[in-house]
């Protein structure tokens, strides 16, 4: 379990951060890859430095430095539609502090690609929904913005 009192850390790959500020897009799910979490990493982790290592290889990228608990209060409530995020443990045997923020919308996962297996109360758009996350995750991204090389080094 991944505890409340934890950070975990966002790579941001370029094209996720604009004029120094990190898009929504940054939280999207993959659907070409079905994806069912976003991919942070644990500081905590016993391999947190070779992790984040091994995605930086020199590109100089930037992350987030991210609280769970405020990760975990991510939440977003219209039209009787409710979402809440929270951050799990990952199975990831190569990276071993790899962890995932999971979204729920009306306690179903948010899997990419799989958006139409949620049932929405009529009156918002899962769309609306996503996007909202999103831009919550982006906004308590920004707080923690800095560079792989700073928090590394």
């Amino acid at each position: 379990m991944v505890d409340n009192s934890e950070n975990v850390v966002r790579v941001l790959f370029p094209n996720k951060v604009l004029h120094g500020r990190v898009m929504g897009g940054a939280f999207a799910l993959r659907p070409h890859r079905a994806e069912d979490s976003v991919s942070v990493f644990r500081v905590s982790g016993p391999t947190f430095c070779n992790d984040i290592k091994s995605l930086d290889k020199g590109r100089n990228l930037e992350c987030s430095v991210m609280e769970v608990a405020a990760i975990r209060d991510v939440r977003f409530e219209h039209d009787s539609n409710s979402s809440r995020c929270d951050v799990v443990e990952s199975a990831d045997i190569k990276l071993s502090s790899h962890a995932g923020i999971v979204t729920y919308i009306n306690n179903q996962q948010l899997i990419g690609g799989c958006e139409a297996a949620i049932e929405i109360v009529q009156g918002t758009t899962l769309d609306v929904i996503v996007l909202a996350v999103q831009h919550r995750l982006a906004l308590i991204a920004q707080r923690g913005l800095t560079h792989v090389n700073k928090l590394l080094y």
